[in-house]
């Protein structure tokens, strides 16, 4: 490996940013009973950003019932201990590139739109199959996994566009312009891509184990794969080919779960909604 990419790859480990305070202390507040609901919903909305991104996220589907409410307190209330959680540190994970350049902007927010359109596919994808090859529906918190999965497996863009946001675009521009693998590219600047540098976030970032394996290995699935894996999987190349650009499922992926990509695109066109994406905020 080159001496500049060694440095470039030592620089970008050493610069994983820290836990963020206000994360570290509701993150405590949720994992002691003794502290109520009521509590961590007010700790959230004495945070104006946080409070923002966090009811800006409200018609997104892993909210479930939580929509047609307007104060942070009873979406917390609603949604739990866990899901609080988990939202929480993708939230500020999005928050961590903070810029007034307008390119990067731009970037910043279409990982967000491809994270969630990815999402909203890869449940697509689950229904669908599910209901399609068995008759039945899969289990909400396997959605869940999958939704969150989604929205967070490309938080490694992120974190190499906060690190070095001229090589990021270049990196855009090669791909716009003369296609290629993204990975592979990122691996020639970074020294690895950003899924490997995205899991190494999230384990610092004390994300769950199951998360953490999803983000490093959405790329490049196996036979023992979870399902959960399979449909995050899919999901991110359906919205890529959908979008015109090159992607393909893993090699006799569809074959081995009887689908074919006809079957992949119409669960994809009818499971995902039209019009602006929610959450559009937080990226702003």
């Amino acid at each position: 490996m080159p001496a500049r990419i060694l440095e470039t790859h030592r620089q970008l480990f050493s610069d994983l940013p820290a836990v963020p305070k206000i994360l570290h202390r509701l993150r405590s507040m949720l994992a002691d009973p003794e502290i109520p609901l009521e509590a961590v919903g007010a700790r959230i909305a004495a945070d104006q950003a946080l409070a923002e991104g966090f009811l800006s996220m409200r018609r997104l589907p892993f909210f479930g019932t939580v929509s047609a409410l307007d104060r942070v307190e009873e979406c917390v209330l609603v949604l739990g201990r866990d899901k609080t959680r988990t939202l929480l540190g993708i939230l500020e994970a999005y928050r961590l590139v903070e810029t007034s350049d307008q390119d990067v902007l731009q970037l910043k927010s279409l990982v967000w739109r491809h994270g969630l359109a990815v999402a909203e596919a890869a449940v697509a994808i689950a229904v669908g199959s599910l209901c399609d090859s068995l008759g039945g529906v899969p289990d909400v918190r396997a959605l869940d996994r999958v939704f969150t999965w989604g929205l967070i497996h490309d938080i490694g863009r992120l974190l190499m566009l906060r690190h070095g946001p001229g090589d990021v675009l270049e990196i855009e521009k090669e791909i716009r312009l003369r296609g290629g693998s993204r990975l592979e590219l990122e691996r020639d600047v970074f020294g690895f891509s950003h899924d490997e540098l995205g899991a190494a976030f999230l384990l610092t970032w004390g994300f769950d184990e199951e998360t953490v394996l999803a983000v490093r290995k959405h790329h490049t699935i196996d036979d023992q794969s979870p399902d959960e894996l399979t449909w995050l999987h899919l999901g991110e190349v359906a919205v890529m080919r959908l979008a015109g650009e090159e992607a393909h499922p893993k090699e006799g992926l569809l074959e081995w779960l009887g689908f074919t990509w006809d079957d992949v695109r119409g669960w994809v066109r009818g499971g995902v909604p039209s019009g602006t994406p929610p959450g559009e905020g937080l990226v702003t």
